[in-house]
């Protein structure tokens, strides 16, 4: 009789249990979603004494399943704006593209363990020979809890030394 009772009472609990459970992983296996047009803000931003122009100035970003599309609106060093547009494979597959000084980009993506951050890891080849690593530069991605900030701290890597910066952009 009482452990007629018990199983009655625990079966639901256990139910119950499994049920929030799955749900529960289920929602932290969902990744954050970066679309839209976001706006570097400069002051809030930590350059760490880089020049301003290291700041990508406005992103766009359309972000699908397997891929995200980032257009980043540049300023050279003479103070020129140019676009350079990319689509990243969000599966972990290299992505190839040439910036406008003939350098060879290779993208690696991946995601935190939480599905919270996105790293983009993108090595970069000399000019003149697309054989040799020029440069590295690693970006990690993080919104806000309510995704209208965004944060990408930048670590490129030279062959004489690193910087770090840490952009801070407002959704447009």
């Amino acid at each position: 009789m009482i452990r007629r009772m018990l199983v009655k009472l625990l079966v639901p609990i256990f139910v119950i249990t499994v049920f929030m459970l799955c749900f529960a992983s289920r929602a932290n296996s969902q990744k954050s979603n970066f679309s839209g047009s976001w706006v570097v803000n400069l002051p809030e931003s930590d350059l760490g004494g880089a020049p301003s122009y290291t700041a990508i100035k406005r992103l766009t970003v359309q972000q699908k399943e397997d891929t995200i599309a980032i257009e980043r609106s540049l300023v050279k060093s003479n103070g020129e704006e140019y676009l350079a547009k990319e689509i990243l494979k969000l599966d972990g597959k290299i992505s190839e593209h040439f910036t406008l000084s003939k350098r060879k980009k290779i993208i690696s993506t991946n995601w935190s363990e939480d599905g919270t951050e996105f790293n983009e890891i993108a090595t970069y080849t000399l000019p003149e020979d697309n054989s040799k690593i020029d440069y590295k530069v690693i970006e990690k991605w993080k919104l806000s809890l309510d995704g209208e900030k965004l944060t990408i701290i930048r670590t490129t890597e030279l062959p004489t030394h690193n910087y770090t910066i840490t952009a801070l952009y407002n959704k447009e």
